[in-house]
């Protein structure tokens, strides 16, 4: 079977859909893999395909775009990118990745 992989942010991830939303929390569990609602396993759905989503919340493109330079690829692998917005910018500190957007606790203490 082949596989679509899917990268982007929460809006490919799916977060806050029911399947993967924490009420808890009131949050998505980051630990989930993509909601079954989300986008790409809908269009996996369609097409037959074992869906791989690799969406990560709050992520920059520099994020995605390092993400699928890391992936191991398939032949018969279909991708498909959903870009974030610019404003978000994700840095590698000591292993670990920052994320930073206006949104977030670190915007001002690291722009």
């Amino acid at each position: 079977m082949s596989r679509l992989i899917a990268f982007g942010c929460s809006l490919t991830k799916g977060a806050g859909l029911p399947d993967i939303y924490d009420k808890k929390t009131n949050y998505h569990n980051p630990k989930t893999g993509g909601s079954k609602y989300a986008w790409p396993q809908i269009i996996a759905n369609l097409g037959n395909f074992e869906c791989i989503n690799l969406g990560y919340n709050a992520s920059s493109n520099k994020l995605i775009a390092n993400n699928i330079l890391d992936f191991q690829f398939e032949y018969h692998d279909l991708c498909i990118i959903m870009w974030t917005f610019p404003l978000r910018h994700a840095i590698l500190d000591k292993n670990k990745w920052v994320f930073i957007h206006p949104t977030s606790n670190k915007w001002k203490e690291i722009s």
